[in-house]
């Protein structure tokens, strides 16, 4: 038993290894982020609806894009996160259900389902095997944040299943989709505050005055789940 258990141990620091060996742009050290302009960010979002849709924000005058091109181009190195994108290609077809089961989940475990619908709803977290489950750490501290970890709904079940089986994934697209999705609800959590702080400075917005001093915050990753806020709410430019 103690050797299988060195066995469990090893193979996940490898996973983790090359995870880290990977290079990863979106991968960096705790950096504040500055809420009143995430706030201002969020309030001020908008897309239009095209082929390729336009994501576009407003802030302290500036036009603010944060589509899937400049989310790329601002992050940078990612290696395993090209634009030939195969994750939305699977998107777009018959959902792996029994796949995802078989490739990410332990011998015994199963999707939870809605007791009436028997539709599947999420998988757990503590349930993955190995591989899966230390992709998983780095899918929603990095690419689809949120608070509840331990529950992994459908669709980031999907990409979850799209890494680890090493399919293309647009990060700046899951990214931009992902900050549009929130911007377009009414309440809920403010994700990626300390990539959207660097975006805006990207863009030219000055990010540390002095009347901000107070709504500087560190956060523990570069990209990381934003924490519930009031007064988010405003009128979005079209």
């Amino acid at each position: 038993m103690p050797r299988s258990n060195r066995r469990g141990s090893k193979k996940k620091s490898n996973v983790t290894e090359n995870v880290k060996k990977s290079n990863h742009g979106i991968m960096g050290a705790p950096m504040p982020c500055n809420w009143i302009l995430v706030k201002e960010f969020y309030a001020n979002a908008w897309r239009i609806d095209e082929p390729n849709p336009i994501f576009k924000s407003y802030c302290r005058g500036k036009d603010i894009k944060f589509d899937s091109f400049t989310i790329n181009e601002f992050l940078g190195g990612l290696e395993n996160f090209k634009p030939s994108d195969e994750y939305t290609i699977m998107k777009n077809g018959p959902y792996p259900e029994a796949e995802i089961e078989r490739e990410l989940l332990k011998d015994g475990c199963n999707w939870v389902r809605d007791a009436e619908t028997g539709h599947i709803l999420h998988i757990i977290q503590d349930q993955l095997k190995p591989n899966p489950r230390v992709w998983s750490e780095f899918m929603l501290c990095n690419l689809l944040p949120r608070s509840n970890t331990n529950e992994i709904p459908k669709e980031h079940a999907l990409l979850l299943y799209a890494i680890c089986m090493g399919k293309s994934v647009d990060a700046g697209a899951v990214i931009s989709a992902e900050i549009d999705r929130v911007a377009q609800s009414e309440v809920g959590e403010l994700p990626y505050p300390s990539l959207i702080t660097r975006l805006l400075e990207f863009h030219g917005v000055s990010v540390w005055g002095d009347d901000d001093d107070d709504d500087q915050e560190p956060g523990p990753a570069t990209i990381y789940p934003g924490v519930r806020k009031a007064g988010t709410s405003g009128t979005r430019r079209r």
